[in-house]
């Protein structure tokens, strides 16, 4: 389904985002392991000494982030830094396994040291197994069709890193608490402007972002630019527990198959997605069925969207015929006269498809099943 503008919802990212706190930034060399990959058709973005005008554009959110809206203008991303022996100034570089709601050996290895103090010899041996934060953006500069992706540490010492002067700047153009929205698709949207200073790290010298400002939109950003955004984990090159373990000790990542830089996300086809759907569907249906719903308790760290989360006590007293809390409205097919939109058997295929999810003729599908029972 495309992009669609008018029927999108962000949700309160926005004070989430201006949350962001403080830490450092570093860039990976290219004979280290990248915890992120540069889509097919996109170029990597640092700052330059010139100004920039852009846009930041939304992409789809994973059910594994908070505040799940559909769609989101930021990926944060706890990394793992893990030694590289080739190269030990530029560490291999890790998403943390949580945030796909899966063990992460190096946060295993940090709850294992932590004896609950701060300080001393033990919190030396701890601090390599704490992750940093970093954040991901995708720009796209005023007046073209090109699409840049930013990487930056959500915080740094000293000055303020771009997310924090993003929010601050947001944040005092509103008239009340929450910034304003400025990667809206629509009208409130704004090209943010961003001025740069030369620094210094470790002898390397680079520009940072040292003023962010706001200007209103010559023209809106087009539904296609959009739609060329991979849905934020799958810009994410994570790693598996075993490859993790063996590199936090000292041994060497496994081979990419492409340059990280050039790596795609797979494609999957709707028959895949329809039996990923039906195998989901399986492992749901409880073993002594109550009330047609089962109990389930999310992994540790993994939140999902209003659509796949666990289900809670208001879930299990409603009826359960009941069209559901859709996440992604703007992917609902145009409603139709008659029949499934889909192709299915109205009626008689109800909710044995993912399609059936986000649905317009979910309720009409609903009520004709009930006649045909």
């Amino acid at each position: 389904m495309g992009f669609n503008r008018n029927n999108l919802n962000l949700g309160n990212q926005f004070a989430h985002a201006a949350a962001v706190s403080r830490g450092e930034e570093r860039e990976n060399s290219s004979s280290s392991r990248a915890y992120y990959k540069v889509p097919s058709g996109m170029s990597r973005h640092k700052w330059t000494e010139k100004e920039e005008r852009f846009n930041i554009l939304l992409a789809k959110n994973n059910a594994t982030d908070p505040d799940d809206t559909g769609y989101k203008f930021y990926k944060s991303v706890q990394v793992h830094d893990l030694p590289n022996m080739q190269d030990p100034k530029h560490p291999h570089q890790y998403p943390c396994l949580h945030i796909i709601g899966k063990p992460c050996p190096v946060c295993d290895r940090k709850e294992q040291l932590d004896d609950g103090s701060k300080g001393g010899e033990n919190w030396d041996r701890i601090k390599p197994y704490i992750p940093k934060d970093r954040v991901l953006y995708y720009m796209n500069p005023e007046g073209t069709d090109k699409i840049l992706v930013h990487e930056c540490a959500a915080r740094q010492k000293g000055e303020a890193a771009f997310p924090q002067r993003l929010m601050a700047q947001a944040t005092a153009m509103s008239e009340g608490s929450t910034p304003i929205p400025f990667a809206s698709p629509n009208e409130e949207g704004r090209i943010v402007k961003v001025n740069t200073a030369k620094d210094t790290f470790n002898g390397q010298e680079y520009y940072n972002a040292s003023a962010v400002n706001f200007f209103q939109r010559k023209e809106l950003p087009s539904d296609e630019l959009y739609d060329r955004c991979l849905p934020w984990n799958e810009l994410l090159n994570f790693g598996t527990y075993e490859e993790m373990q063996r590199v936090m000790d000292g041994g060497e990542p496994d081979a990419y198959q492409t340059s990280p830089q050039q790596q795609t996300a797979p494609v999957h086809t709707e028959e895949q997605k329809q039996a990923e759907f039906e195998r989901a569907v399986e492992q749901s249906v409880p073993q002594q069925p109550s009330n047609g719903f089962q109990r389930t308790q999310a992994p540790a760290g993994f939140q999902t969207s209003p659509a796949n989360a666990p289900l809670s006590e208001a879930d299990f007293q409603r009826d359960p015929y009941s069209a559901p809390n859709r996440s992604f409205p703007s992917e609902q097919p145009a409603q139709q006269s008659s029949g499934c939109p889909a192709g299915l058997k109205f009626g008689m295929d109800f909710e044995t498809s993912r399609k059936c999810c986000n649905c317009n003729a979910y309720e009409a599908c609903r009520n004709a099943r009930r006649g045909n029972n």
